[in-house]
């Protein structure tokens, strides 16, 4: 299991698809608290935006969803979590282990 901490919600990946955990209180703020399950075959696409200037981002889009384009859009979608500049090397890996599996 790849597990994976952002500024808004947690991100686990295990042999059958995505979870997504938000419980803290700045979770919240645009969130339901909960988990969200995503499994492997309902991921369409994954949107990833490495963080410098501005805190980065990765989304896991399912048919339907919107694409974030930015960290500010990213904030409201129910499938991104945003991350610090020195969590790159960590997205990097989980976004390319999530994109061999789909």
């Amino acid at each position: 299991m790849i597990s994976f901490v952002g500024l808004n919600g947690q991100i686990e990946v295990d042999n059958d698809g995505i979870i997504l955990t938000r419980v803290a209180k700045l979770d919240k703020v645009f969130h339901q608290a909960g988990k969200i399950i995503i499994p492997f075959c309902q991921v369409e696409n994954v949107v990833f935006s490495e963080g410098g200037l501005t805190n980065g981002f990765v989304a896991f889009l399912r048919k339907g969803d919107k694409e974030p384009h930015s960290v500010f859009s990213a904030i409201k979608n129910d499938t991104a979590v945003i991350f610090r500049l020195t969590k790159n090397k960590n997205a990097r890996q989980l976004v390319n282990y999530v994109k061999s599996k789909i």
